[in-house]
């Protein structure tokens, strides 16, 4: 696309970033700003480079969150080398870093430090209309130009990484439900009793073929009773093809075994928690081959309840924006969500569920290896090509609030070791503390993450997370207590 500015800003100041671009192009101004012009299977870094070589002025959304983003800075210094003229939209009172006060010491910026920003904006547009001499228009009369902030944040001139930045857009839901299913009791006209193992799982591989996983799960059922899963024989049902063994759990759940063996964890060109790129090894283990859906979770809270833990339940139920319920009746499941994964779970919800199957959450880097899919270095689970939504492509992936909710497991094309949607559809909880600069000092062989810790890593992405955080080594985190409508897990077990 042929546009006039390059917009550069963190994740925190989308809502400015995306202002200033409304903003602009009402006046004409052709824009460029991620990932809304980032091209579809183009990589992130080359799209970024080329967005800011083509453009004719560089607009910097300055905050205290930019000043320290080694992404925004790299996209500073690319314009710097290119020549574009930069002007920093300083909103908030911040003192450039050390780095940042390098590359523009020398210019001057516009305050946005006062309502209304409607006002600043105009300035904004003014400013770049004149340096692209749109109309022969001169800069506003209002002085633009403030004093540099005397002091200088210090720190070490961090790795190189070329980034798209993106945001995470977590959209709440809201609005009255439809139509509730009762799991148990007599049904009636307004009501439908939900049988155990009605999950319609897609395309898993069985004995050396490709066939209907309802069909692997017809087998598996055979041969297992509906009830708690025990822990004698746990792998009894393993089955092998030519490239991958599953193993059927007493569930009638699928999971994959992710082969012993070293890969390259984290990146260079993500976020400064995702560096050093490090290589870790791990033993075999299985992983289920989808996200733990709200069938399944209701079969454990049948058995077990809905204990609490740490001051919270382990599921909101009832909540908004959850799909499961309590009546007299039973646990409910809101009609035709039965096989989306479940959301609105704790972290020891998620862990709960597990070990009451015979398993554990996954750690960290099994997680990583296992979205990795065998692919080395790649930006996401089938590749570096930018994800879409359409069912049935290898790069396909619910995200970016497409939909508005979660959907269906399996869904979307497998990766390499034929796991389902580990980008997108719900981020998913691992076992590990979160620590922002765990990979300094990580262990190399099966590292379990801090000892302690406020938090615990989520990995994955979600329905409401924009592309660049579908990548396979982009890490978030969440409280034990806290619960989601785009947060859900899925278990490992151990060989």
């Amino acid at each position: 696309m042929a546009h006039d500015v390059f917009i550069s800003y963190s994740n925190k100041d989308k809502t400015v970033a995306d202002a200033v671009c409304g903003t602009l192009e009402t006046q004409k101004i052709r824009c460029w700003i991620a990932p809304r012009d980032v091209p579809a299977g183009k990589p992130f870094a080359a799209s970024l480079v080329s967005a800011i070589r083509e453009s004719s002025v560089f607009v910097l959304v300055l905050s205290e969150d930019s000043n320290h983003s080694t992404h925004v800075l790299r996209e500073v210094s690319e314009a710097v080398d290119s020549g574009i003229p930069i002007i920093p939209f300083r909103i908030s009172d911040t003192e450039l870093s050390e780095e940042m006060h390098y590359y523009i010491k020398s210019l001057h910026w516009l305050d946005a430090l006062n309502p209304p920003m409607e006002r600043h904006l105009k300035r904004l547009a003014e400013s770049v209309r004149a340096l692209l001499s749109i109309d022969d228009v001169k800069p506003a009369e209002t002085p633009l130009i403030v004093e540099e902030p005397s002091k200088i944040h210090r720190k070490p001139l961090p790795i190189w990484a070329m980034v798209t930045i993106a945001v995470a857009s977590i959209i709440i839901l809201s609005g009255l439900f439809s139509q509730l299913i009762p799991r148990r009791g007599a049904s009636s006209p307004e009501t439908q009793v939900i049988q155990h193992a009605t999950i319609t799982f897609l395309d898993t591989p069985t004995m050396g073929e490709t066939h209907s996983s309802e069909t692997l799960l017809a087998e598996s059922l055979s041969t297992v009773q509906d009830s708690s899963p025990t822990s004698t024989n746990l792998f009894e049902n393993t089955i092998q093809t030519e490239e991958l063994e599953y193993f059927v759990d007493e569930l009638g759940v699928p999971m994959v075994l992710i082969p012993a063996g070293s890969f390259l964890m984290g990146s260079e060109w993500g976020d400064d928690d995702e560096a050093p790129v490090h290589e870790v090894t791990v033993d075999a283990f299985y992983i289920d081959v989808y996200e733990v859906t709200n069938e399944l979770f209701v079969r454990f809270l049948e058995e077990m309840g809905n204990r609490e833990e740490g001051g919270t339940t382990w599921l909101d139920a009832g909540s908004e924006y959850g799909k499961i319920f309590q009546s007299s009746s039973g646990w409910l499941i809101e009609r035709n969500y039965e096989n989306h994964p479940v959301v609105m779970i704790s972290w020891g919800g998620a862990r709960a569920f597990c070990e009451w199957r015979g398993g554990r959450l996954p750690t960290e880097a099994e997680w990583e290896k296992a979205a990795r899919g065998g692919l080395e270095g790649a930006l996401y689970p089938w590749g570096d090509e930018l994800p879409i939504t359409t069912f049935g492509a290898e790069n396909g992936a619910q995200f970016g609030d497409y939909g508005v909710t979660t959907v269906q497991v399996g869904k979307y094309t497998p990766n390499g070791y034929g796991l389902h949607n580990m980008a997108g559809n719900v981020t998913e909880w691992v076992s590990d503390y979160y620590m922002d600069d765990y990979y300094s000092n990580s262990p190399t062989d099966n590292p379990q993450g801090p000892e302690s810790g406020t938090y615990y890593v989520v990995r994955g992405g979600s329905w409401a997370f924009e592309a660049y955080k579908l990548r396979v080594s982009y890490r978030h985190w969440g409280g034990a207590e806290m619960k989601f409508s785009n947060y859900g897990f899925r278990c490992a077990r151990t060989p």
